[in-house]
């Protein structure tokens, strides 16, 4: 082989060599597998526990330093959705970014790692995990509303800014009658009965703009 085949040759025989070389490195080595799918419960809120909160804060137990992805729906007692999320999370602690817009409400939550196939329709799937109740703590309380000589009285209720009495009786029907309703200042603790036929009084805090549990007491003839 003559000089100029051989200046020629070498370079392209070194060549072929990192070639194959880098065959097994680019063509025969496996794929690596994927990472498997993971689906984390909340540790906070506890499983179908009732919070108070408007805005909750949730958590699970994992790494804090991965990204993990987030699925939440806000959802009436009626099943229609007022907000949905699908955020990727770093960390293991996420917030509402706004108050829960009902004075009830069920949320679902999915928490999941490596599991880009899992879609709105898995979240709606399941139950809730807990609940919001932003009536708990706006209430009277069993003997919290009583009958005085002058009409009503009851005990206040802290952070009620109102509170809204209502009177009822019965129409033969399933549902009670409302004969009216009127809305007191929260420094007003008694009111004199407003309908001679009412049956029944209900006196309802109202606390932050939401309707907290009512109370009821029996009216008629003493």
């Amino acid at each position: 082989m003559n000089r100029l085949h051989t200046a020629h040759f070498v370079p392209l025989l070194r060549l072929v060599c990192a070639a194959a070389a880098a065959w097994p490195l680019t063509h025969g080595a496996a794929a690596e597998p994927a990472p498997p799918c993971e689906q984390l419960p909340l540790s906070v809120p506890s499983l179908l526990q009732t919070v108070a909160e408007a805005r909750p804060s949730l958590r699970w137990e994992g790494d804090p330093a991965r990204t993990y992805r987030l699925q939440l729906a806000v959802v009436l007692p009626e099943s229609r959705i007022l907000a949905a999320h699908d955020v990727q999370v770093s960390g293991t602690e996420w917030r509402l970014p706004a108050d829960v817009p009902a004075s009830r409400a069920a949320i679902k939550a999915l928490v999941s790692s490596n599991c880009p196939a899992l879609g709105a329709q898995d979240l709606h799937a399941r139950g809730a995990v807990f609940f919001v109740d932003r009536r708990v703590g706006c209430e009277l309380g069993a003997h919290g509303l009583r009958r005085a000589q002058a009409g009503l009285a009851w005990q206040a209720v802290a952070g009620a800014q109102h509170y809204r009495v209502r009177w009822w009786r019965a129409d033969g029907g399933t549902l009670p009658l409302l004969l009216g309703e009127q809305d007191l200042p929260a420094h007003q603790l008694a009111v004199s009965p407003a309908h001679a036929q009412a049956q029944v009084a209900t006196v309802q805090p109202w606390c932050d703009g939401i309707g907290g549990v009512p109370a009821a007491v029996s009216w008629g003839t003493p």
